[in-house]
């Protein structure tokens, strides 16, 4: 993640930014070397918008609540789809997914190590909630809407 905060006052801020996410999953169907083996790979950039609430303000460390949401746009998402006979791939297919675009809902607590007045390291563990996308492609958030996550980055704060 990167993460650009700005800081209303000493208490509140707003923050937006780019995150990163990869979701792959693989499936086979078969037994004795005669199966179908997928993988699937979706690739998000996320776009946050949050606010936050600091409950300590030190030199070198902060330690904040948050609360807010996210749109994961979708970038690439290949499905390749392997065929096996007696053990030995006989044919091989690389397909395109149209992913589809992922909000989620979420809060969490940071904690955030400052480098300088301006810039920071952060971690900040939290509970996500994945809203469903009505697309007929599963993924682990498909499964598991409420999700626990632990985002890292860093904060440019002005």
């Amino acid at each position: 993640s990167l993460a650009l905060k700005y800081k209303l006052n000493n208490r509140f801020g707003i923050e937006t930014g780019l995150s990163y996410s990869r979701l792959k999953s693989e499936s086979e169907i078969g037994t004795g070397g005669n199966a179908i083996r997928e993988e699937q790979s979706i690739y998000y950039v996320g776009i946050p918008l949050k606010g936050s609430y600091y409950f300590y303000n030190g030199k070198q460390w902060n330690l904040y609540g948050s609360l807010g949401a996210t749109m994961e746009l979708p970038v690439y998402a290949p499905l390749t789809t392997n065929y096996y006979l007696n053990g030995e791939v006989e044919l091989s297919e690389k397909t395109q997914l149209q992913a589809p675009l992922q909000w989620s809902v979420g809060s969490g607590l940071g904690l955030q190590y400052n480098l300088t007045p301006n810039i920071g390291f952060f971690a900040e563990p939290g509970l996500q909630y994945f809203i469903p996308t009505g697309s007929n492609i599963e993924t682990y958030r498909t499964e598991h809407p409420f999700t626990f996550t632990v985002p890292l980055g860093i904060h440019i704060t002005w």
